[in-house]
């Protein structure tokens, strides 16, 4: 499946492969929050788009754009205040066209965050769509917020579109799996052992089970998630440690520029 990314500025965002790391990560407590495997594989799934200036954006509470202070400090690629409504919009420079039946979720960088606003998301149709799409910020209180150079300001992913057509959600008890429902209590038995272990001391204060992180079933993680078979007829193991998102290539034939028609038209449009 292909993603091209159209560059329809002579200035478009940096975009890359998303990044694991995270600063509050980073500093938590012998950086335990990277223990926490989902988190970074959510982290890095997929691409980020980043700020190329440092910038402040105020909100006074009201409605209207204007209620929306943008101060430039520092780069030449802003956002700006133009839906109104607390919310402030980022303008990537690229146009994004993806196969059938694949759009774009279209997000914040996960679990990255800054005081007083949120990302919003939207899920966009890039198969066909002509034009591009913005990135929203929305403040949740009057405030205040700080964007630096390098900043994640949008990160995108490539979703199935049909997937829901064939979607069969169920709620069963859980004994209806009798295999399934002993790795679970086996599971439960063998955390609740580990946690009363570790707070007599018998487990060093940074010790951990690691059973999801190495992909094994606790209790002693031999038996590991399932695997498959590949072409070569090797089997490989399913679980994953780290997301390995390909850079986008860059295949321009020419840089970027208006065309012709388009400069005499809104030419035209502004006399």
């Amino acid at each position: 499946m292909k993603i091209t990314a159209y560059p329809v500025s002579s200035t478009p965002l940096e975009i890359c492969p998303a990044s694991p790391k995270r600063n509050w990560m980073d500093a938590s407590n012998i950086k335990n929050a990277y223990r926490c495997l989902p988190l970074s594989i959510a982290n890095s799934y997929g691409w980020e788009i980043l700020s190329s200036s440092k910038f402040k954006v105020e909100w006074n509470g009201g409605k209207l754009p204007s209620d929306v202070k943008i101060t430039n400090i520092s780069g030449n690629m802003f956002p700006d205040p133009l839906f109104g409504e607390a919310t402030f919009t980022f303008h990537t420079g690229f146009m994004f066209k993806t196969e059938y039946p694949y759009g774009l979720y279209v997000t914040g960088a996960p679990n990255f965050t800054k005081p007083n606003v949120i990302p919003l998301s939207g899920i966009v149709e890039t198969h066909w769509l002509p034009f591009t799409f913005t990135m929203n910020w929305i403040f949740t209180q009057p405030g205040e917020v700080e964007f630096d150079i390098g900043d994640p300001i949008c990160h995108i992913f490539p979703v199935d579109l049909t997937l829901f057509d064939y979607v069969e959600p169920e709620i069963r008890s859980l004994n209806d799996d009798v295999n399934f429902e002993k790795e679970y209590w086996d599971w439960n038995l063998h955390r609740r052992n580990f946690i009363l272990d570790k707070n007599v001391g018998k487990i060093p204060g940074d010790g951990w089970q690691k059973s999801y992180f190495q992909g094994g079933h606790p209790p002693d993680n031999q038996r590991k998630c399932p695997f498959h078979i590949t072409d070569a007829g090797d089997t490989k193991s399913t679980h994953k440690t780290k997301i390995n998102v390909p850079e986008f290539v860059n295949k321009e034939t020419n840089q970027f520029k208006l065309p012709q028609y388009y400069t005499d038209a809104m030419n035209k449009l502004n006399n």
